[in-house]
């Protein structure tokens, strides 16, 4: 289990840095985006400064009748075409808007991913706590169950002093076999209290 939740935190890792490059990449794409629109934006203040030069010069009184009619028939010409500038500027305009959608597809995407590792990380982190928990508390009763099998093996001794000595052997080879799936930091203390005991 802490294993599976190792690997699941690595997986949680691995989706989180690639939502990093993925939300770079989205605020590229927004960078580039915000450039087009102020290309376009530029274009068209361009392109309405122009016209309304042209219209106030084919309106000027002031102005002879052919500077006149020259600004009205540009005004028109103008009018008549979109410019070439303005029609790139709105096609750039539209790939990039394309490209932002797209990052963010991908951005809302590799997010969930990496939420989705993220979530398994915690649950595989606390069924191996618990699995730790689990065993512990079996260890925990595995060492109860055997200090009360010497207890009693102690007790039938000393009841039974000198008959039976092939029982008593029996019964502290049975005790012995516990012993070998007993924790070692705990058949040392156990192995202290029967010398003792033995002594006595």
């Amino acid at each position: 289990a802490a294993e599976k939740a190792e690997e699941s935190r690595l997986a949680a890792v691995k989706a989180e840095n690639e939502a990093k490059k993925v939300e770079a990449e989205l605020r590229k794409a927004q960078a580039e985006q915000m450039a087009a629109e102020d290309a376009l934006k530029a274009e068209e203040k361009k392109l309405a400064t122009k016209k309304q030069n042209l219209k106030k010069k084919s309106t000027n009184m002031s102005l002879g009748v052919v500077k006149r009619n020259k600004a009205a028939n540009m005004l028109q010409q103008l009018m008549a075409k979109d410019p070439l500038p303005l029609q790139k500027a709105k096609i750039t305009q539209a790939a990039v808007v394309k490209k932002c959608q797209k990052a963010t597809k991908k951005a809302a995407r590799v997010t969930a991913k990496a939420v989705e590792a993220r979530e398994r990380a915690e649950a595989d982190a606390k069924q191996a706590a618990d699995a730790k928990q689990a065993s512990d508390d079996a260890v925990i009763a595995a060492e109860k169950a055997i200090e009360e099998a010497t207890e009693f093996l102690e007790k039938v001794k000393q009841e039974v002093k000198g008959a039976g000595k092939g029982k008593l052997w029996l019964m502290d080879r049975e005790l012995e076999e516990a012993k070998k799936y007993m924790p070692k930091h705990k058949l040392k203390k156990l192995k202290k209290q029967m010398e003792a005991e033995k002594k006595n």
